[in-house]
């Protein structure tokens, strides 16, 4: 099917941020490309909308073009783009569906954050920068073959209300108001889990305790940088 030529400027926006976001998801190594296997997926939902924007199936994120990014329904259905969209379709529609504060979904395979998955150990909270960008623990979900509608499922129940959990053996999901949002909690999350990681080589990492935790987040939401009041973020 190919692309309609009244698609709105909002569209076209989500396009060049979802081939931005594959761009500084590769640039930072959150992605890789083996050969015919390419790691991690994107998508966008345009608000109060049932049309999603995701990356197609087989291709490296980090160099995609605008015309490569499909358009698909809340069922599945692609609506725009000549390629097969992304075989972990069915865990980004799961997601969209039960969760409406949400418009953007980010897939990565991050070396740390995938050694607590394979580990099947889930991330605790021990940086500033997680507690203030995620607010939480990052969950393992139990084993589920990828590209499943079961896998869709266990995300959802694992993920709950929170904004990052790890897929047991398979990498970390994201979740955002927008692609900006998603994207610097999957970076957040990975530097939390190397340092997590490199602080458990010579003693046991101390955590963050919940009502701290809670109190960084609400100051960084609300206070921190050049404004008294940010945009608000996914609760």
């Amino acid at each position: 099917m190919g692309r309609r030529e009244d698609v709105s400027p909002k569209e076209d926006l989500l396009r060049k941020e979802i081939v931005e976001t594959g761009r500084i998801l590769g640039k930072l190594g959150l992605i890789s490309f083996l050969g015919s296997y390419a790691l991690g997926n994107i998508s966008a939902r345009l608000p109060r909308s049932s049309r999603i924007l995701v990356t197609p199936s087989g291709l490296a994120k980090n160099t995609l073009r605008e015309r490569e990014i499909c358009v698909i329904g809340l069922n599945g259905k692609v609506l725009e783009g000549r390629l097969k969209p992304t075989s972990e379709t069915p865990t980004h529609l799961e997601i969209y569906r039960r969760r409406r504060n949400v418009n953007a979904i980010i897939h990565t395979h991050p070396v740390y954050a995938t050694a607590f998955a394979i580990a099947r150990r889930k991330i605790p909270l021990v940086t500033i920068e997680m507690a203030g960008l995620v607010g939480s623990d990052v969950p393992v979900t139990r084993f589920v073959i990828p590209g499943t509608r079961e896998l869709g499922k266990e995300v959802v129940m694992v993920l709950r209300d929170r904004v990052g959990v790890l897929l047991a053996n398979h990498g970390l999901v994201t979740v955002g108001s927008d692609l900006n949002e998603a994207l610097n909690t999957t970076i957040a999350i990975e530097e939390n889990a190397k340092l997590t990681y490199l602080a458990a080589t010579f003693a046991e990492p101390k955590l963050i305790p919940r009502i701290q935790a809670t109190r960084i987040r609400r100051y960084i939401e609300t206070e921190y940088g050049q404004r008294s009041k940010l945009r608000p973020r996914l609760k």
